[in-house]
């Protein structure tokens, strides 16, 4: 067994030791030679979440993600406890954070732009124009009970940013397989149609951004929900904060709208979109070749790290078998 001590606010897990190297590299190395965690059979940790931690070791027991607190609120408020915060991403509070609540540009599935804002904010973004689109699970709305959006054995119902720091932490801890069962949770999420599901905000991008390199299947992922979704408006585009983007990350935006095709096309129209696009001549696999619609739409398989083709098959069949 190995004890693993999570926080703040400190938590402490005691795990068996064979699940912690058969998901890990990071765990498996640790527990193994003269290093300090293998003799002692402890582990401290104190900048990972227990909330984080505590999925990873039900998906480690279960192998699903999942999240159970003592009670559905207390589910519910833990999980919206993982969405980001303006120190997260190098911005100030100008107020404390207590009375802080996040402004956020978000698109909804229609790309339209909406906006999440707390009393008093002075920030400018995109006006709203869906009011559903404003909500937010785990926050109260109106004689809406709180939490009742996020169902702790569903991940599609999380916050997209819970997801995503769930995918920094299995980069971290060097968990491929996590890795591919939280980008499928991450590409439902996205497809989620239920009112009062989030989008993908301008601080999550910037988050996923400071936290991954230019390779990672995330960062792959934020950049094609912003081709396929994010309006372009030049009355809007401005409040997505893209002079805080990487411009690595801002050339592979463009390289991918560039390579979309058209919305409505002949064969004629088709063909050539794909020649102009590139997509021919190169054996580009994160485009849609026969409509244009978003790659996680219609294949997770886009953003999973397959070792050949035969694993890459064995995953369609597999996510194919399950739906």
């Amino acid at each position: 067994m190995v004890t693993v001590e999570v926080g703040p606010p400190k938590e402490i897990f005691v795990v068996h030791e064979k699940f912690f190297c058969q998901k890990s590299q990071y765990f498996a190395k640790a527990m193994s030679g003269s290093f300090l965690e293998s003799v002692k059979r402890f582990v401290q940790l104190p900048d990972v979440s227990p909330t984080l931690f505590r999925i990873f070791i039900n998906w480690l027991y279960y192998g699903k993600l999942c999240y159970a607190g003592e009670d559905d609120e207390k589910t519910g408020m833990n999980l919206q406890n993982l969405v980001i915060q303006p120190e997260e991403i190098g911005l100030i509070p100008t107020r404390s954070s207590n009375s802080i609540r996040k402004s956020k540009v978000e698109d909804d599935e229609n790309g339209t732009k909406c906006v999440t804002k707390s009393p008093n904010s002075s920030t400018e973004f995109a006006p709203s124009t869906n009011d559903k689109a404003d909500r937010v699970p785990g926050k109260t709305h109106s004689n809406e009970p709180q939490n009742c959006l996020l169902d702790g054995d569903d991940p599609s119902t999380w916050p997209l940013d819970a997801l995503a720091k769930l995918y920094i932490f299995a980069d971290r801890f060097d968990s491929h397989e996590l890795r591919v069962h939280t980008v499928n949770a991450l590409c439902d999420a996205l497809a989620n149609k239920r009112e009062g599901h989030r989008g993908m905000s301008n601080w999550l991008v910037r988050y996923i951004c400071l936290n991954t390199t230019a390779q990672s299947m995330l960062r792959r992922l934020a950049i094609h929900r912003i081709v396929y979704n994010v309006s372009f408006d030049p009355d809007t585009a401005k409040s997505f904060l893209w002079e805080e983007l990487p411009s690595d990350f801002l050339a592979a935006v463009v390289i991918a709208m560039g390579r979309r095709l058209p919305v409505r096309q002949c064969s004629t129209c088709h063909r050539r979109a794909l020649v102009e696009g590139g997509i021919i001549e190169v054996d580009i696999d994160d485009v849609c070749k026969e409509a244009d619609c978003p790659p996680y739409e219609s294949d997770a398989c886009f953003y999973h790290e397959h070792a050949n083709d035969q694993e890459k098959e064995t995953c369609c069949a597999r996510r194919t078998a399950t739906k």
